[in-house]
């Protein structure tokens, strides 16, 4: 059944339809009718209960008659219509557009007059005709409310050629945005998906745990008293995704933001636990014992509890051995010692730094292992190299690489005081963008790389780190040291390196270099909810 053959219907409610809504007693009985079509029936005086016009809303009773006429549609089309509208830009083959707030961009629900289209048919008489004929010439659009510049194409092979630019993301697309309150940071990405509400299904939501991926970069241009200007770069584009993401505050954050946030406060970050769980990593447990602790996060050196469990069975070096050892001048490694790298926070993030040895436990695998050395945090500056894995095992997750590398780099990098490196590998390591504290230039030499061939994990983690002792920029002043750190974010594969595992770990070591992997394996990282060993 067609909606021109259903010209006329007449229903009659039954004692089991009774108390329920209109317009919904309709949708149950006339299925090829949607419920917003029946609700612009019901507005256009076209359903009738007992022969007088009814509500959407009207409640039915047992027996009453429900009349619909269900007129066929006129096929809308977009019609020229002389509006004022600023053209920025004008050639052959596209326009640029600024299009005022309040403007809808094409006709659609409710909207069949007044649109950005009826003012560009007017200006300029023809459009492409690849969006058809109510949205012609439309490759992008923006928000009712949202003023900006626009392009439209005017011929088919340029509405080809803008489209793809768009669905590939070459396109940049930056937003000025006045946001109620005051921003927690200078900048930031807000990763969080986008959902329609569920209390309100005109809105789109970000408070969701599902929905569309969306990915926002901001920075603050000016403080306000009660507001702040933002700058917002826009990497997919949502339905509302700017006042989405920006009705959570601009503090919702990745796993990659959660290292990066607590790596700013010179803290190393795996997982959270409240007090009295237990947060595990690679097979070793941290508990924190004090009752000020709130949350607790951990790093380990790439390898190092695999090194810790293989050698958990051998004694541990007698001191007298090592003496020895030394006046002979041999060096000797305790290879079962390793360094962990912590931080206890409170409930609103802010460092805790009076703690000491005795307000910590860590085991492995169940057993209590010693605590040899306890230091404080220092506000070091940053000096990170960032490692991407490029080979061809993770073609299909190399925007999630991405996603992670400019989220860490854009909540960990203070202007002006920390700088990164970029390195990629396949078949063997690259550096493709030296130090610098630019995020902007970082971000963008990492959406430009592609993925193919080999893997060569272990020879980029030994060059990064060479880089990192042999290259950081160190402050001036009294204090000339910095704090460094490798970020590798792959799937853990080796197959083409020429350095082993233990060499890459060794130069690590030598470097005084902490090491954050971010795993694109698809296997998942179970958490362990034994009882406490303790």
């Amino acid at each position: 059944m067609t909606e021109s053959l259903a010209a006329q219907q007449k229903l009659t409610a039954a004692s089991g339809d009774a108390g329920r809504r209109l317009d919904l007693f309709i949708a149950e009985r006339i299925p090829i009718l949607s419920r917003t079509r029946i609700q612009e029936l019901i507005r256009e005086g076209n359903v009738s209960v007992d022969g007088r016009k009814a509500r959407a809303s009207h409640r039915v009773a047992a027996g009453e008659a429900v009349e619909v006429a269900v007129l066929p549609r006129h096929a809308p089309v977009a019609a020229p219509e002389d509006l004022p509208l600023e053209l920025l830009h004008v050639d052959d083959d596209f326009v640029v557009v600024n299009k005022p707030a309040g403007m809808v961009v094409h006709a659609g629900a409710g909207h069949a007059r007044g649109t950005l289209v009826n003012a560009l048919l007017h200006r300029l008489g023809k459009l492409s005709g690849a969006g058809g004929v109510l949205r012609p010439g439309i490759v992008h659009r923006l928000d009712r409310e949202t003023s900006g510049a626009m392009v439209v194409a005017r011929n088919d092979a340029a509405h080809e050629h803008l489209a793809e630019q768009f669905k590939s993301r070459n396109v940049r697309k930056i937003y000025l945005a006045l946001v109620h309150g005051k921003m927690p940071r200078d900048s930031g990405t807000i990763t969080l998906p986008i959902s329609r509400d569920p209390r309100r299904r005109t809105r789109m939501t970000a408070r969701g745990r599902t929905g569309r991926h969306a990915r926002t970069d901001w920075r603050v241009i000016a403080r306000l008293d009660r507001c702040t200007l933002v700058e917002a770069v826009l990497h997919t584009g949502r339905t509302h995704q700017i006042r989405a993401h920006f009705a959570v505050g601009g503090s919702s954050r990745s796993a990659a933001e959660g290292f990066a946030s607590i790596l700013r406060t010179d803290c190393g970050f795996l997982g959270l636990a409240r007090r009295g769980d237990r947060c595990r990593s690679r097979g070793v447990l941290v508990i924190a014992m004090t009752k000020r602790a709130l949350g607790i996060g951990l790093s380990i050196m790439l390898f190092a509890a695999a090194v810790l469990r293989a050698q958990q069975s051998q004694p541990p070096t007698q001191p007298q051995a090592s003496d020895q050892a030394n006046r002979q001048g041999t060096i000797v490694k305790n290879v079962n010692l390793v360094d962990v790298l912590y931080s206890v926070v409170t409930k609103r993030e802010k460092l805790i730094t009076d703690l000491n040895k005795e307000d910590f436990k860590v085991f492995d695998d169940g057993v209590q292992q010693e605590i040899t050395s306890f230091s404080q945090p220092t506000d070091l500056p940053l000096r990170i190299g960032m490692v991407l894995d490029t080979s061809n095992s993770i073609r299909d997750r190399l925007k999630f690489e991405q996603d992670a590398a400019i989220d860490f780099l854009f909540n960990a990098l203070r202007r002006g005081k920390d700088q990164a490196f970029l390195m990629t590998f396949d078949d063997g390591p690259q550096i493709i963008k030296d130090f610098r504290g630019d995020t902007g230039d970082l971000r963008d030499t990492i959406l430009k790389q592609r993925a193919g061939r080999g893997t060569a994990l272990y020879d980029a983690v030994y060059a990064a780190s060479q880089q990192l002792l042999d290259k950081s920029p160190l402050p001036p002043g009294p204090n000339p040291d910095v704090r460094r750190v490798l970020v590798v974010i792959s799937d853990g594969d080796d197959n083409s390196s020429n350095r082993s595992r233990g060499a890459a770990v060794e130069m690590a070591q030598r470097a005084g270099v902490i090491i954050y992997s971010i795993s694109t394996s698809t296997q998942w990282v179970n958490v362990d909810d034994e009882r406490d060993p303790a």
